[in-house]
């Protein structure tokens, strides 16, 4: 849809010049339709994508004599048709406002104000409209508004009123207004030195932490697998006080079995009557969390759920209670964790039932453990208008203790955030309890959360990028580890735009209110805070969009110390290291004062404090990762792993594959497929295909010719899979993946399919064989070479085609259905041509 709205802006700029040009002293003249206006005929003033059915009405105003009528038929040409003008910025502001009045008549597709701010270059910084808002049919006069930010970087402002498909439209009496005042009255843009008090006595809120999001979903797998002394690295990057993030809060998913985004979590309870503590990773990075920063909070939440909950039907079921109170006490009984915090279910967008909360706090409780309640752990604006409705209830937070907000400002470019709308009564802390994970985007929300919602905290998704490079959001997180073979590993800028707040200021500190705020144009923000002992601060400003230096000059007062003040600096838009998180040196305040030049572009942090300090490690961003492959062959016979522990490099897309005692009369240990109810998924829309069998993968993405192979033996009746050449996945829907499969189910039907990440699967080829039957062992192989492509079963080809939509990717096993299945002797190796019982050409 934006897409669209962008032509319709370049037609728009593309228009024939003005008469007359408008500035923001004279727009006024035009915006009632008053000023050398003649009805039946086009706009004085104004120019459109068309002038067909665009003209002055004297018939039908909201105030005056004349009003603007748009209209369509069926028949007319394009989708739309629009009015325009533009102004050039230069004024200072927070907000632009388009107002109006708005008649509609018959209007089948929407009709809209709309506003685009463009850069002095031409290029779109931010855009506006009303569409998707309802706005359409027949309704008599009623006034609507559009706001965008006013970027300092932004040099020219184009605006309009928009009617799509067929029907009438009438506009009338607009204004432009800057925070509240008409534009005309706007303050000139011109930039003079910030001033920021820094007053000991304003004290107020109480901060409560940075932290980031291992799970929803897999995106810390492969972390795990690391050797040392490159993990151990890593830990201390995330974790340890004065190195690096120095991370304050750390939230974990509860697996359930499903995907949740780059992948499945385990469950601690496959079913009813099982339990294992020993499944996954999270209980390993909260241990070493802790070991490294014993401060830090522990906080957990579930996105998916297994099947056996609730029947199925119901994840807001005491079952969930339940289990939820068995995950808190397995990390207290198992591995002497206290979590700190829990949440209910990850954006569900399909509601919620108040009186799980009640009962999940009353089982707490009852169960001895001190863990808090977060909630609703919701994206607001995705929300329908009930499920909003609902959260509105002051009464759904009287059991939650901290009200947690999704993405409160957006994503980039972040203008300004919101949590929850005011709620009467409503007095808990709130918190970003999801939030953006690139640099601006970190450091503006680490700012403006406060300074525009009073919010205490966020939290970063993900945490770190330790998935396949093929896997979805493999290039997101503070650190990206996706080659565990290597150890290589690289720290992005993310991380020490976190680490200017994390070591800075601890949770306990209070903000400053009289040195929080904004500089106008959405140049920069400031947030300052103070120690528990009243006298050490620190302040951290960010110029993201500043279009020069900012001098600011700072006054102390209040009992805060007038000392010395040492300054770190980040060049958010370098990709160099060496720009990152640098000690510039220190400034002696004068007669309680001082003053600095900021760079645009930078975050800064300017504390009295000490202790801070950038790690560096030899092989932290190093070059060449394209040259170190995972070698073939590799093999695996599952021997080494513990029962329900995860085999080495597998990263489950679906489902729970773990260790267990091999079973059809087999000694040893095998890898299983253990969830064989379908779980509770997250995420669930009309246009995510959530439903998929269950499969994992593993190996170098950049793979070609191999060949994998393993023994497999059916639990239940269903089917088995080996997947190869495995490509990027559609976002949240694992069933939608590029790769090549080949199938058998226990009948003896196989198939060698290609499926692609649009969802649309090809049959390569097909037939049957004598059935496999259950709980017999078998072998299977599938090989590439080039674009031919074959499938074994028992050392017997079953079928050749020839294929060449894709090239490398990585290896896989699955089963067709939720069942339980095992697989054993895992190889992959290097190949030349695979054998060929009759090859099939497909184009």
């Amino acid at each position: 849809m934006k897409r669209r709205w962008v032509c319709l802006l370049c037609l728009a700029l593309a228009s024939p010049a003005y008469s007359q040009t408008y500035t923001r002293q004279n727009i006024a003249a035009i915006l009632g339709f008053e000023n050398n206006s003649r009805a039946g005929v086009f706009p004085a003033g104004w120019f459109g994508s068309t002038t067909t059915g665009i003209a002055v009405d004297d018939q039908s105003a909201h105030g005056g004599k004349y009003s603007l009528r748009i209209d369509r038929t069926p028949a007319s040409a394009a989708s739309y048709s629009t009015v325009s003008q533009r102004i050039p910025i230069d004024f200072m502001g927070s907000v632009i406002e388009l107002r109006g009045w708005i008649k509609m008549q018959d209007a089948a597709g929407f009709v809209a104000f709309w506003m685009n701010e463009y850069s002095a270059t031409g290029a779109s910084i931010r855009f506006a409209t009303m569409e998707g808002q309802g706005v359409n049919g027949a309704a008599g006069w009623r006034q609507y508004s559009i706001t965008i930010p006013c970027f300092a970087l932004a040099k020219t402002l184009n605006f309009g009123f928009l009617l799509n498909g067929p029907g009438t439209a009438w506009i009338d009496d607009l204004e432009l207004l800057v925070d509240g005042v008409p534009i005309a009255l706007a303050s000139a843009d011109i930039a003079g030195p910030a001033a920021v008090t820094l007053d000991g006595k304003s004290a107020a809120a109480t901060y409560d932490g940075i932290g980031a999001i291992s799970g929803g979903g897999g995106n810390s797998r492969l972390l795990y697998d690391y050797p040392e002394p490159y993990r151990s690295e890593i830990l201390d990057y995330l974790f340890k006080p004065g190195v690096g993030a120095s991370l304050q809060l750390l939230k974990v998913e509860i697996g359930g079995d499903a995907n949740s985004t780059s992948g499945a979590e385990p469950s601690h309870m496959h079913s009813s009557s099982d339990e294992n503590y020993g499944r996954g990773y999270e209980w390993w990075l909260m241990s070493q969390a802790k070991a490294r920063n014993p401060a830090i909070k522990l906080l957990a939440l579930e996105w998916t759920a297994p099947g056996w909950i609730g029947a199925g039907t119901n994840f807001w079921s005491q079952d969930n209670v339940d289990y939820i109170v068995k995950w808190i006490q397995g990390a207290k009984n198992h591995y002497g964790l206290t979590i700190d915090y829990v949440g209910g279910w990850n954006e569900c967008y399909t509601g919620w039932d108040p009186s799980w909360f009640r009962r999940l706090k009353n089982a707490l409780a009852a169960n001895g453990l001190s863990t808090r309640i977060i909630g609703a752990d919701e994206y607001y604006t995705h929300l329908t208008p009930s499920a909003q409705a609902a959260l509105s209830e002051p009464s759904f937070y009287d059991d939650i203790d901290v009200v947690a907000a999704h993405y409160p400002c957006d994503f980039s470019p972040i203008t300004g955030c919101n949590s929850w709308p005011r709620i009467p009564g409503l007095s808990k802390p709130i918190w970003s309890a999801e939030s953006n994970s690139d640099p601006i985007g970190i450091v503006r929300l680490t700012n403006l959360m406060y300074i525009d919602a009073g919010m205490t905290a966020s939290l970063v998704w993900p945490l770190i990028g330790a998935v396949y490079l093929n896997a979805l959001y493999s290039d997101a997180g503070l650190i990206l580890a996706n080659e565990p073979w290597s150890g290589r590993y690289s720290v992005s800028s993310s991380l020490w735009a976190i680490a200017h707040t994390t070591q800075f200021a601890q949770p306990g500190w209070r903000y400053l209110t009289s040195a929080v705020g904004r500089l106008p144009g959405q140049r920069g923000s400031y947030v300052a805070l103070v120690a528990p002992n009243g006298t050490d601060y620190s302040v951290v400003f960010e110029t993201s969009y500043s279009p020069s230096v900012e001098t600011v000059n700072f006054t102390i007062t209040g009992g805060l110390s007038a000392g010395p003040v040492d300054i770190w600096s980040t060049n958010l838009a370098s990709s160099n290291t060496d720009d990152w998180f640098v000690h510039e040196g220190s400034a002696s305040p004068m007669n309680g004062s001082y003053s600095l030049s900021l760079r645009p572009g930078f975050v800064y942090s300017i504390t009295t404090t000490g202790g801070q300090s950038k790690a560096s490690r030899p092989l932290a961003n190093s070059t060449g990762r394209s040259n170190h492959r995972l070698p073939l062959p590799y093999s695996d016979d599952f021997e080494r792993y513990a029962i329900g522990q995860q085999s080495r490099l597998f990263s489950d897309m679906n489902g729970a594959f773990e260790a267990v005692v091999c079973g059809g009369g087999r000694g040893g240990r095998c890898l299983r497929q253990m969830a064989a109810v379908e779980p509770y998924f997250w995420w669930v829309t009309p246009n995510v295909r959530k439903r998929s069998d269950p499969y994992t993968l593993i190996g170098d993405a950049h793979w070609t010719d191999y060949s994998v192979s393993t023994d497999f033996l059916l639990e239940q009746s269903g089917g088995f899979q080996l997947l190869g050449r495995v490509g990027s996945q559609a976002p949240t829907s694992p069933a939608a993946i590029s790769a090549y499969v080949f199938q058998i189910d226990d009948q003896g039907a196989w198939y060698i399919f290609r499926k692609q990440s649009d969802g649309t699967v090809a049959t390569l080829a097909s037939g049957r064989t004598a059935p496999p039957g259950t709980n017999v062992w078998h072998s299977a192989a599938l090989m590439f070479a080039g674009d031919a492509i074959a499938a074994e079963l028992d050392d017997h080809p079953l079928g050749a085609v020839t294929d060449s939509s894709f090239n490398l990717g990585n290896a896989g096993v699955g089963t067709i259905g939720w069942i339980n299945a095992q697989y054993d002797n895992l190889r992959i190796a290097p190949v030349l041509a695979p054998r060929d019982p009759g090859v099939h050409r497909h184009k």
